[in-house]
C-alpha cells in the first residue's frame, strides 16, 4: 500500500465538530503473522510496562483471538496505556498503524482522555459492548480513500458519544 518515503496520512472528524489531519507514522513494533495480540501505545514513551515497548512507547501483546477483548480492556484500566488497538494475525502493519492514529486523535479530544480502543478490521464485539464507526480519509501518494476504523467501547459510552457528535450527524446516528 505504501511506497518507501511516500507520506500516509489521515484525516478524522473531531467529535463536535471540525476535522483535523495527522500522519500515520510506520508501526514500530514487529507483528507476528500468525499470532494475533493488542498493539498499545503508553501516554509516557518513557514507560516501558515491562511489555518490550519500542522507544516511542508503542507495544505489542500477544494474545489468543479468544482473550484479545479481556486484554485490551485490562490496558484501557490502566492509567498508563493511551490507546490500544485489537489485531487478528497477519494484520496489515499499515491497517494497524492507521488503527492506532486515529484512537490517539480520538482520545485526544475526549475531555476525560480515556485509552480508546480500536479494530485494526471491522470488529464482533463482546456482549454490552459498542463498535463505533469513524469514517477516515486516507491520503497516499496523491490518491485519497475513505476507510472506516472501528472503536469498540462499553455500551454505556452510547450517550457521550451521541452527545460528542455535531448536530447533524447526531440526527443520522439516532434515526
Amino acid at each position: 500500500m505504501s511506497r518507501p518515503g511516500t507520506p500516509v496520512t489521515v484525516t478524522v472528524a473531531r467529535e463536535g465538530g471540525g476535522e483535523i489531519t495527522v500522519p500515520v507514522p510506520r508501526l514500530t513494533v514487529e507483528l507476528p503473522a500468525r499470532r494475533g495480540g493488542v498493539v498499545y501505545r503508553n501516554r509516557d514513551p518513557e514507560l516501558d510496562l515491562s511489555l518490550s515497548a519500542t522507544a516511542d512507547g508503542v507495544g505489542f501483546v500477544p494474545v489468543v483471538w479468544s482473550e484479545r477483548t479481556r486484554v485490551a480492556w485490562d490496558l484501557r484500566r490502566s492509567s498508563s496505556v493511551a490507546s490500544a488497538v485489537i489485531c487478528g494475525a497477519g494484520a496489515w502493519p499499515v491497517r494497524v498503524a492507521l488503527a492506532l492514529a486515529v484512537a490517539d486523535v480520538l482520545r485526544a479530544g475526549r475531555d476525560d482522555l480515556r485509552t480508546v480502543v480500536t479494530y485494526a478490521d471491522r470488529p464482533l464485539p463482546a456482549p454490552r459492548q459498542l463498535a463505533i464507526p469513524h469514517e477516515v480519509l486516507v491520503s497516499h501518494g496523491g490518491h485519497t480513500r475513505v476507510r472506516a476504523v472501528w472503536e469498540v467501547t462499553p455500551e454505556w459510552y452510547a450517550p457521550d458519544w451521541l452527545a460528542g457528535l455535531s448536530p447533524d450527524r447526531a440526527t443520522a446516528a439516532t434515526a
